[in-house]
């Protein structure tokens, strides 16, 4: 028997499939689902989320840049 390891997240799951399910099972879900499913598969996308963190490597502050004094 042979042992396979795939590197699969359940993001990825939902990227690839979540279309075609919804398509055809949309009457199980309702808004709560949606949101959620949603905010999981924008997560770690800072283009869709609009945030970036950066940190001063020589002072302990780390800060969103619209948070950022000038």
């Amino acid at each position: 028997m042979e042992n396979f390891t795939w590197n699969i997240t359940i993001k990825q799951i939902f990227e690839d499939n979540y279309d075609e399910f919804k398509s055809l099972h949309w009457e199980y879900l309702n808004s709560n689902i949606e949101d959620n499913i949603n905010k999981m598969l924008i997560c770690r996308d800072t283009e869709k989320l609009g945030c970036t963190i950066y940190q001063c490597p020589n002072v302990y502050f780390q800060g969103a840049p619209h948070l950022l004094e000038v």
